[in-house]
């Protein structure tokens, strides 16, 4: 119920690509974009603890995001 200018003030981007932002997360079940939030931040700790490359990482990571999806 928050105006999108208002949104896009608070998050620091403009309001026409917060408008995209909303219309593509629209396309998918919040549990997956929570799910793939969660493995965002487990890609970044595993790279800053050293445990992984960066490019391994993504790569790693978007595979799973990916796999989750066709799953659901």
């Amino acid at each position: 119920g928050v105006p999108s200018k208002e949104m896009a003030s608070a998050v620091g981007v403009p309001a026409f690509a917060l408008n995209k932002y909303i219309a593509q997360a629209g396309k998918f079940k919040s549990s997956v974009l929570r799910s793939a939030v969660t493995k965002c931040v487990e890609a970044e700790e595993a790279v800053k603890t050293g445990r992984m490359n960066d490019v391994m990482s993504v790569e790693i990571l978007i595979m799973s995001v990916f796999e989750e999806e066709s799953v659901e």
